[in-house]
């Protein structure tokens, strides 16, 4: 069984005795908070407790020439700065200098964990391509600044198994104008191992349905640069395999067919050196001639006749012609 009393309490404001004067600290230092404002307490500056309820009364911040300044400080930390406190109920009033500070170190938060193919370009891990982090900061603005650490990760590694072939660790700190440096923040890049059944190989080049079209004699580039090389999720492993366990190379045999073309004949080798295998592809390469000989003609000419049967006989200047891809025969047709 339970019982229940009532009764009232009545809380009886206290009033100062001896005067309503008020008597504010002479200076005091103060950090300001998230919000880049600074607590408004009149217990903050008030001397002594023969006061009201501090709740009665109001504080407000001003610069050196008396003007109300607020709540947000940001363009104020570190100079000295006044709170005023009144009692609204007598007009009473007294004055603390402030000397205003930031404390707080701007909180940074890192991207999740980031996994990519082993065979990305490293240009491709700064934070351009990546992502950066996000920064909250109270105040003012801030400097944000990483360090890099890459680790190569052996073929039996145990830390992931096995199955990556590297990782980045990014460290950033952000530093705000006032000196707060954040705590660390950590993020991890994760580049993905692969196989030979990962590689996808370049296409050929003969005009064939399904296939590149041929290249121009004239002005054709036959390096991997252009036709291709052997990729993994379309990044090229030639010439650098970026993080990827594969040696890449390849051989050229190039073979001539008439008009002035031919045809590569390009053997890739690739060789996974985690387990010791490799993969062999034979690329087609056709060089033909697409473009006609140039011909430049001679200018016109006047020639002089016999005066007795109106004739003459002269040599004809040649044209001069040029090909990019193989040698040039001519014939000359006239008319009368």
């Amino acid at each position: 069984q339970n019982s229940v009393c009532t009764f009232k309490i009545t809380v009886i404001e206290y009033f100062p005795t001896g005067g309503s004067a008020l008597s504010c600290r002479s200076q005091i230092n103060l950090a300001v908070n998230a919000d880049c404002e600074a607590p408004v307490g009149a217990g903050l500056f008030l001397l002594g407790n023969n006061y009201h309820c501090f709740d009665d009364y109001t504080v407000q911040f001003q610069n050196q020439f008396g003007f109300q300044i607020g709540p947000n400080l940001s363009s104020h930390i570190g100079q000295t700065i006044y709170a005023k406190v009144t009692d609204p109920a007598t007009g009473n009033t007294c004055t603390t200098a402030v000397n205003l500070a930031d404390n707080l170190a701007p909180a940074v938060t890192c991207l999740d964990t980031i996994v990519l193919p082993c065979s990305i370009a490293l240009q491709e891990l700064d934070p351009d391509h990546l992502g950066w982090p996000q920064v909250e900061e109270n105040c003012s603005g801030y400097t944000l600044q990483y360090s890099d650490q890459y680790v190569a990760l052996a073929c039996d590694d145990t830390l992931f198994n096995g199955e990556y072939s590297a990782y980045l660790r990014r460290i950033w700190l952000a530093t705000d104008q006032h000196g707060n440096t954040s705590q660390p923040c950590r993020q991890l890049v994760l580049l993905r191992r692969f196989t030979l059944a990962d590689l996808s190989f370049p296409p050929h080049y003969t005009d064939l349905p399904g296939q590149q079209p041929s290249l121009n004699c004239a002005a054709a580039d036959t390096s991997p640069a252009f036709t291709g090389a052997p990729a993994i999720d379309g990044q090229p492993l030639y010439p650098f395999a970026a993080a990827c366990e594969f040696t890449v190379q390849y051989t050229d045999q190039q073979i001539p067919f008439c008009g002035g073309g031919y045809t590569i004949l390009r053997t890739w080798i690739v060789i996974d050196d985690c387990q010791n295998l490799f993969a062999s592809y034979v690329q087609t390469i056709k060089v033909t001639d697409k473009t006609p000989p140039t011909i430049s003609c001679p200018g016109s000419l006047s020639v002089g006749t016999n005066w007795a049967n109106c004739t003459a006989v002269l040599q004809l200047p040649a044209a001069t012609y040029s090909d990019n891809c193989s040698a040039v025969t001519s014939s000359i047709h006239s008319t009368a």
